[in-house]
């Protein structure tokens, strides 16, 4: 047998056994107990429990008897692929699954990351898998033709054990896949490298709004302290609230610009309980060809209306610059895709 007999063989082998695997290995689906988190396991202890300790027992430094750990079962985080699992009651995947994969970890997130769930919870994740439902037409033509191939070579005599042969024998030649599987594997590591890279930098960018955002409210709340103590119904208070106000606007703007259309009717009903005192500025973004450079021009006016010496004034601003630097550095990775050559 050749090596592409073989090979076929054993793809409709693995054909017929993963369904028989899945259905052994997958159980009941239970809403109560969401997807990509690990099972309780239950199990006889180890050891006998002990008795508590009489009042009389002579302490030695440490308790003789300790309440049994209870297993914190994990929460599913809101926005992640385990919440829309119990939401929604099935995986979601494919372009309406992108919104659930921002991985922010919690602690229990963390716990059941680090957690040995063993090799059957892995195996059962296989058939939940979003990059499998994704791909299952790809792998299904590959089947298909491999399932075609072994039919055909079998009716026609060209296996072990069948007839003469009568009509010619359907197979390739090993020497384009041997001659092109390093140019593929290079390209693969290309594509990977180039998009964790990508994805690297867009989280540190979002980090840096995040901390500068922060550092320019505080130090903004730290200039007008002296004042909003001797006069808290001047003009600091309302400066100050605006200025708040717009940095979570400019964060927000950002983020509504590098989503989809999707994200519009959200980003519409959050502008009007945020800018509900403002109705002028509300319109005004509404009406914003770019929001995000509208968002940053309105944090600079805000900052304007502070009351501080200049020379703090500056210093502040340096915070708004990085802003509009991570701005750019956002719109460039959204419209600057992976090279062709690497995904193709």
């Amino acid at each position: 047998m050749t090596v592409a007999g073989t090979t076929c063989w054993y793809i409709l082998i693995l054909t017929c056994a993963l369904p028989c695997a899945s259905a052994l290995l997958i159980p009941a689906h239970n809403p109560a107990a969401p997807l990509g988190f690990p099972r309780r396991r239950t199990c006889a202890p180890r050891f006998p429990p002990q008795a508590p300790p009489s009042p009389a027992a002579p302490s030695r430094g440490r308790p003789l008897y300790a309440a049994p750990r209870r297993k914190i079962k994990p929460t599913p985080r809101p926005g992640s692929m385990a919440a829309a699992v119990r939401d929604v009651g099935h995986v979601v995947y494919g372009e309406s699954s992108r919104k659930y994969r921002r991985t922010i970890f919690t602690y229990s997130d963390w716990v059941g990351h680090r957690a040995n769930t063993g090799i059957l919870h892995t195996l059962r994740g296989i058939f939940l898998s979003g990059i499998i439902r994704q791909l299952l037409r790809n792998a299904a033509v590959a089947t298909i033709s491999a399932v075609v191939v072994v039919l055909w070579n079998a009716a026609t005599g060209q296996l072990p054990g069948s007839g003469a042969a009568v009509l010619p024998r359907l197979s390739l030649p090993m020497a384009p896949f041997t001659m092109s599987s390093s140019a593929l594997s290079l390209l693969l590591v290309f594509r990977t490298n180039a998009s964790y890279g990508r994805w690297n930098e867009a989280r540190q960018t979002w980090g840096r709004i995040v901390v500068h955002s922060r550092n320019l409210v505080r130090m903004s709340a730290t200039v007008t302290a002296g004042k909003l103590a001797e006069d808290p119904e001047g003009p600091a208070a309302p400066a100050l609230e605006a200025l708040m106000r717009d940095s979570w606007l400019f964060a927000r703007s950002t983020m509504n610009g590098l989503s989809g259309p999707d994200d519009d009717i959200q980003f519409v009903a959050e502008l009007q309980v945020a800018l509900r005192d403002a109705p002028d500025l509300l319109a005004q973004f509404l009406c914003a060809p770019d929001r995000s450079t509208a968002s940053l021009i309105q944090l600079s006016l805000s900052l304007d209306r502070i009351p501080v010496a200049q020379k703090l004034r500056l210093e502040i601003d340096k915070s708004i610059i990085v802003l509009s630097d991570c701005l750019g550095s956002c719109e460039r990775i959204f419209d600057s895709p992976v090279p062709l050559v690497y995904t193709r």
